[in-house]
């Protein structure tokens, strides 16, 4: 009996063992495809949203850096703008600046409102006071 009990033991472990190691490619595979994969083929796109869309969008450096005036002034401590897409690609830059023009960023709050999802896999700086 003890035999046929340790027999039974060591197929019910080697059954775990076995789900064990499956389940841990699963999730492998799994954990991969959510870290590396949403960035993959996707390329930079900032679009300003309707038809007030006064904010520049300039780019620079070989198309890397994307230089983002606010689209207008709220009062004056508050910039504001309004992207249909804001999809940043790994190695491109964007410049977010607290106002309506570089010489006069001087904003204390920047506020985006973006229509659709935000992929972000580069680098955001924000220029203000």
């Amino acid at each position: 009996m003890l035999v046929d009990g340790l027999e039974r033991k060591g197929i019910i472990m080697s059954m775990y063992r076995k789900w064990a190691k499956r389940r841990n490619a699963i999730m492998s595979v799994a954990l991969f495809g959510m870290l590396a994969l949403p960035n993959v083929g996707e390329a930079t796109e900032i679009t300003k949203a309707g038809l007030l869309n006064h904010g520049a969008i300039t780019t620079e450096e070989n198309g890397k850096v994307h230089n983002v005036l606010a689209d207008k002034m709220l009062d004056a401590n508050t910039a504001f703008n309004h992207f249909e897409k804001f999809n940043l690609s790994p190695g491109n830059i964007a410049n977010l600046f607290f106002g309506t023009s570089k010489e006069n960023a001087t904003a204390a709050r920047l506020l985006n409102f973006v229509e659709d999802r935000v992929d972000i896999a580069g680098i955001v700086c924000s220029s203000g006071l």
